[in-house]
Order: C-alpha cells, then sequence, then structure tokens
C-alpha cells in the first residue's frame, strides 16, 4: 500500500515526533504481521509517503486498531490525499470504519495478474 499524505504547515515537528514514536510502537508489536511500514518525506515537510506491507487483510484491520490513539494524536496535522493498494482487495469485507476513511481519500486498487 502507498499512502500520500500533506502535512499541515508548522506542524512537521510535531507530526515527525508522533510518527516516530508510532513507527517503534509498530515494530515492536506487529513484528510478524506488518512487513513494511516506512514514512517517507519530500524534502521541505510538506508531503509524505508511506509504504506498508501486511501479511494479511487481517493484518492491516489489527495495525489500524493498534495506532488508533497515535492516529487521534495526529488529528489536524495530516491530511491524507491518495490510496494506493496492490493486491486482492475486496473493499466490501472491510469494517465501515475502514470504508469510510477510504472514502475520504482518491483510492487506486492495483490487482496482480503475475507474481511469484
Amino acid at each position: 500500500m502507498l499512502v500520500e499524505g500533506e502535512v499541515a504547515p508548522g506542524k512537521y515537528d510535531d507530526f515527525k515526533e508522533i510518527i516516530g514514536r508510532m513507527v517503534n510502537h509498530v515494530r515492536e508489536t506487529e513484528s510478524t504481521t506488518t512487513l513494511t511500514y516506512s514514512y517517507f518525506e519530500n524534502g521541505t515537510g510538506t508531503e509524505v509517503r508511506i509504504i506498508e506491507q501486511y501479511t494479511s487483510v487481517e493484518a492491516v484491520l489489527a495495525h489500524n486498531e493498534n495506532i488508533a490513539a497515535y492516529v487521534e494524536e495526529l488529528e489536524g496535522m495530516i491530511t491524507f490525499r491518495k490510496v494506493t493498494c496492490f493486491g486482492d482487495v475486496d473493499l466490501s469485507t472491510l469494517p465501515d470504519s475502514s470504508r469510510e476513511i477510504l472514502e475520504r481519500v482518491y483510492l487506486e486498487i492495483w490487482t496482480p495478474f503475475a507474481r511469484k
């Protein structure tokens, strides 16, 4: 999954501190289910990209619950613009709360046709 977001003006330092704590929490609590969880910035502190890879849809849902407190702290600091999903994604299987989040952003789903 690739998530694209814009950091609110003047919020980058606070944003970066919370993200650091959140990534450490994910590293400590999701070592077997979250394969990749990396944040990248554009050099000006205004835009971020997040690369996420999980073992299953259930792992994604568990991850979302696991980071809920951090997401609350980030309220008003970031606006998510686009989510690009790679894989066999069936939005109808997601809980309402996850679908509501995805409805607020531009969503692309890329379905595999050949893989190892």
